[in-house]
């Protein structure tokens, strides 16, 4: 898909992804969405700068 050069093809186009990214989403199932999320940064694994 080119890039949009109008202001149509502009709200066009954003309408498309838009609805491209409530397809995708919707398709999460739900188990999945409810699920926690934490940020517990005491388990994540330390960058390569870190360890200089």
């Amino acid at each position: 898909m080119a890039r949009p050069t109008t202001k149509v093809d502009l709200e066009n186009a954003s309408y498309e992804k838009y609805q491209l990214l409530m397809q995708t989403l919707d398709a999460i199932p739900e188990e999945a969405k409810t699920a926690p999320f934490t940020f517990d940064i005491s388990k994540q694994k330390e960058s390569a700068l870190e360890k200089r």
